[in-house]
C-alpha cells in the first residue's frame, strides 16, 4: 500500500479493537483487514505572483499564492515562467508538484502570475574632438560609455556635428549596442546622454600683397597672392588698400 491517488489502491485497516460496554465480551482474533480502496486527488488552486528584475539581472525565487486546498507531508510546488532575457512581460505560467507521484495526488487549477524585465540603464558620456576647419560638416568622435553588460559594446554612434570654426556643445543623435552575439540589444537600455564639445579650429590663410610699380596718378592694381586652402565655395572679398603715402 501507498498513500498516492489511485483507483482499486490496496489500503490495510490495521491496530484494530472493539470498544464500548459489552467489548470484555469479545476476543478480536483479526487485527488487521486488507481490502482496495480508491483514493482521489486533492484539490488546490494556487497562483503565481507578479514579479520582475533588471535586464541582466538573475531571476529571482518564484513565490505563489495558496488560494484554495493544502498540500501534505513534505509535497511542494515550484514556479517558474516563460524564458527570454530581453526587456518585457513575461508569464509566470509553469509550475511543477513534486509529491513522489509526478504530481498526480492533486487536481490543480493555477493563475499565471506575470514577469517583467526593465531596462538597464546606461550613459553615454561625449568627450571634446578637436579638428581643424575644412568646409564641411564634421563629426564630434570622442565618447565614452558606461552601464553596459559584459561583451556589450556600441556597433555604431552618430554624435552631432558642425561646420564652422568654433566651439560647439554637441550630444548623441543615434546608437545602436550589439552583445556579444552580435544581437542589438539596444532596446535592452535606458540610454541617456552627456553632452561633449566639438572644437574647430579656424583655418590658416597667409595673404602676400604683390609688389607694384606705377605712375604718379594711376591706380594699384592691388593684386596678391595666398597660402592655405579656401574650401568649398568660401571665397575672399573686398580688394586690398594702400597703406600710406602714393606721392612720389
Amino acid at each position: 500500500a501507498d498513500r498516492h491517488a489511485g483507483d482499486n489502491k490496496e489500503v490495510e485497516f490495521i491496530n484494530l479493537s472493539i470498544a464500548g460496554k459489552d467489548s470484555t465480551n469479545y476476543t478480536l482474533t483479526t487485527a488487521a483487514i486488507k481490502t482496495t480502496a480508491n483514493i482521489s486527488k486533492a484539490s488546490i488552486e494556487i497562483k503565481g505572483n507578479d514579479a520582475g528584475k533588471g535586464y541582466g539581472s538573475s531571476d529571482p525565487t518564484f513565490g505563489y499564492t495558496l488560494v484554495s486546498g493544502e498540500l501534505f507531508g513534505s509535497d511542494e510546488i515550484t514556479i517558474s515562467r516563460e524564458s527570454g532575457e530581453n526587456v518585457g512581460d513575461y508569464a509566470i505560467n509553469q509550475y511543477l508538484v513534486t509529491d513522489g507521484n509526478g504530481g498526480n495526488n492533486y487536481d490543480v487549477i493555477f493563475t499565471p502570475g506575470k514577469f517583467t524585465i526593465g531596462a538597464k540603464s546606461a550613459v553615454i558620456t561625449v568627450g571634446t574632438t578637436t579638428v581643424d576647419y575644412n568646409g564641411s560638416i564634421q563629426d564630434a568622435t570622442e565618447y565614452t560609455v558606461s552601464g553596459l553588460e559584459s561583451g556589450h559594446y556600441v556597433y555604431s554612434i552618430d554624435l552631432e556635428g558642425a561646420r564652422n570654426a568654433g566651439t560647439h556643445t554637441v550630444t548623441v543623435e543615434s546608437v545602436v549596442i550589439y552583445d556579444a552575439q552580435g544581437n542589438d540589444v539596444t532596446g535592452n537600455y535606458g540610454l541617456s546622454y552627456e553632452s561633449g564639445k566639438l572644437i574647430i579650429n579656424q583655418a590658416e590663410i597667409t595673404i602676400n600683397a604683390t609688389a607694384e610699380t606705377i605712375t604718379y596718378g594711376e591706380n594699384a592694381a592691388g593684386a596678391y597672392t595666398y597660402s592655405g586652402t579656401l574650401y568649398g565655395s568660401d571665397e575672399f572679398t573686398g580688394s586690398l588698400a594702400i597703406n600710406g603715402n602714393m606721392n612720389s
